[in-house]
């Protein structure tokens, strides 16, 4: 197949979606022929763009099957389209078939879906999905799971292409009877704000339903009616199944990410979708998260909305069970101030919320429990935090990513357990030991002054740490003026399955078995040369740091790359946060230390650091004071530089951290 030239830069649908609606408007009105005119031309201008798109596709889906043809639907002269799409094709499909893979633009999104028929009648339905089922059961190894994946929140079971958006999923055994439609929408909103990746997200779908539906293995010839859905989503009607393929957990976490901005958004709190992932990302790779940055940057907000965001369905009379905010007091100095202690002249034993939020996960370990340590400094974290983050490194895996043991969290010394009530939960025991549960996630707040405590080399370690940057006077009156979208509908079984994508089926933050990493070895072994470029660079300045921190690192970059599909994966964001989040935060010391290891890393941030040579370079060789001069200029006016940062976050922050360094003679990562 001949192959296309690239695009050079991405495909925009930004005026898509009005123009639909302008349609609309024309073809139930008459309207001067110079307005037509200029309607016409904008859709033969987005015909041109689908074109284009569909170029582009099909030569990304070549290495899967190279005898795909382009159709794109035409603009009439008479009637002005309120939708147009383009399919793609096999070359050689019988004249009485009609199976393609297309994206369908409409007012309300944009429609991609794996679509088979017959033209005209409709002979022999029930055969030809009785046979689509016996394929999947005979070339997938999940097949039955895959079958219960059509009716997640992207996929639902209908009778008939006609039928609203609010009616209820079918069962399988219903459909089968039936035959039917299979149906999934990207939203308007969520097309628009990945307008710089629409190739690599819509290639990515496209390859996706090659592979879930067997496409490869001529199984496309047996698929029944396919069309996708709004966002807005019923109520389920069975149980929810999540299926544990690759493929699913990249759609359902970037879901999360997308979702979870709007509804921040509509709670109002001002969010970006990069600081929504790495959030996320980092509740998946470490249990313990910590949030910095200056008060009022929304750290304990943040952490009540996300925690919100995936157990809404489980509040009760505005109470949450899943959610225990702590504001830790100055006077903790051992574990008692969080997890109680037995009362010896009561008898009883005096719980603490942290407690009973640990003792509810422990019943519920299907659910993810939030605990937010409001400002954890004010007290010395490694003293009364030290049982649990000790705990928690003792938990030991099974090649599958199971949780085969830990050691336990000692309360009491009696034989007979305490009883406590909760107002939650009812009648809770508290046993003589418990582990700590993998369900149970702990956020803590940061802030600096002369009241609060630096966190400790054991405590950072243990942690992802994520600083919060308050947004500037003129991005929020933005925000402020923005005009609002729709509020977002969220069912009980939509948000179950937000829940359930993000904790992986309920293995939460287990490793994830490097048998089943989705990253290309290429990726991989980039990633691990800066790795050890940094071990380096730290270690000459006195920083030492474990193999835990590169268990974390490549976990967390699986967890990138499933969240966003390896075709929009990007190392060097992945890069940025692990420095952002696990090196830079150890940093703090005097001038003499510090100044020659940020003066590198800044450098670092312009580097080709993936030439052996130059890392080489910057480990060996002392930086010159004009150099770091032009490049702490390149940090602050990106104009000025000629040539983008590869970490323009990571560069910001090294930069203000020299600056601060080069006028106190002192610096640290947090101040």
């Amino acid at each position: 197949m001949t192959q296309q030239t690239p695009l050079h830069a991405p495909v925009s649908f930004q005026h898509t979606f009005s123009f639909f609606e302008q349609a609309k408007l024309c073809n139930q009105e008459t309207v001067e022929e110079t307005v037509l005119h200029n309607m016409q031309l904008r859709c033969q201008g987005i015909r041109q763009t689908l074109q284009k798109l569909a170029e582009f596709v099909r030569d990304k889906l070549a290495p899967l099957r190279d005898d795909l043809e382009i159709y794109v639907s035409p603009c009439h002269a008479s009637k002005l389209p309120e939708s147009l799409f383009f399919s793609l094709t096999r070359a050689q499909q019988d004249p009485t078939e009609d199976a393609q893979l297309y994206l369908l633009l409409q007012e309300e999104g944009a429609e991609i879906g794996f679509g088979f028929g017959l033209r005209g009648k409709r002979r022999g339905v029930s055969k030809i999905e009785q046979r689509f089922f016996d394929t999947l059961r005979r070339f997938h190894r999940k097949a039955e799971r895959y079958i219960h994946n059509l009716q997640r929140h992207t996929y639902r079971l209908w009778p008939s292409p006609q039928q609203p958006q609010n009616m209820p999923s079918l069962s399988i055994a219903e459909w089968k009877k039936s035959g039917g439609v299979v149906v999934r929408l990207l939203n308007r909103e969520l097309f628009l704000r990945e307008t710089s990746s629409v190739e690599g997200m819509v290639t990515q779908v496209f390859g996706e339903l090659i592979g879930l539906y067997g496409f490869l293995d001529r199984t496309y010839t047996d698929i029944p009616y396919i069309r996708t859905l709004g966002y807005t989503l019923p109520e389920e009607q069975e149980p929810i199944f999540i299926d544990d393929d690759l493929t699913e957990q990249h759609e359902a976490l970037q879901d999360i990410a997308l979702e979870f901005v709007r509804y921040a958004s509509q709670e109002g709190f001002v969010l970006t979708l990069e600081l929504a992932r790495a959030y996320i990302l980092s509740l998946q790779t470490k249990p313990f998260v910590i949030l910095s940055g200056v008060a009022g940057t929304g750290k304990s907000q943040l952490a009540q909305l996300f925690a919100r965001f995936l157990t809404e369905d489980a509040e009760e009379h505005g109470e949450n069970p899943h959610i225990a905010l702590l504001p830790v007091r100055p006077d903790w100095l051992d574990p008692h101030g969080i997890l109680g202690y037995d009362d010896s002249l009561t008898g009883s034993y005096q719980a603490t919320p942290f407690l009973r939020l640990l003792l509810r996960a422990h019943q519920d370990p299907e659910n993810p429990y939030f605990a937010i340590l409001d400002e954890l400094n004010l007290a010395r974290t490694e003293y009364y935090l030290s049982d649990i983050l000790s705990l928690l490194e003792s938990r030991r895996y099974g090649k599958e990513g199971e949780l085969l043991e830990q050691a336990p969290l000692y309360l009491h010394h009696h034989t007979d357990p305490h009883h406590i009530e909760d107002p939650h939960a009812g009648l809770l025991e508290i046993p003589s030991s418990v582990p700590i549960p993998p369900n149970l996630y702990i956020i803590g707040t940061l802030n600096l002054d002369e009241t609060t405590h630096r966190l400790s080399p054991k405590v950072l370690d243990r942690a992802q740490m994520i600083e919060l940057e308050a947004p500037s006077p003129s991005s929020f009156l933005q925000w402020l003026t923005k005009q609002r979208s729709p509020s977002m509908a969220r069912s009980p079984g939509r948000i179950a399955n937000l829940r359930a994508a993000f904790s992986r089926d309920a293995l939460f933050s287990a490793p994830i078995p490097p048998s089943q990493w989705s990253q290309p070895p290429e990726s991989l072994a980039q990633l691990v040369a800066l790795l050890d470029t940094f071990f380096l660079l730290f270690q000459q300045a006195g920083f030492g740091f474990g193999l835990r921190v590169v268990q974390e690192s490549l976990l967390f970059a699986e967890h990138t790359c499933r969240m966003v599909g390896l075709s929009s994966f990007h190392l060097p964001w992945v890069i940025e946060r692990i420095l952002l989040q696990k090196f830079l935060p150890r940093l703090h010391g005097p001038k003499h230390q510090l100044e020659e290891l940020l003066s590198r890393l800044l450098l670092l941030c312009w580097a080709y650091w993936e030439e052996p040579e130059t890392r080489e370079r910057l480990i060996t060789q002392t930086t010159s004071p004009e150099e770091v001069a032009k490049h702490l200029r390149y940090a602050h006016d990106e104009e000025a530089s000629p040539a983008p940062a590869h970490f323009p976050q990571a560069a910001r922050k090294i930069a203000k951290m020299i600056q601060k360094l080069q006028q106190d003679g002192y610096v640290d990562f947090h101040a």
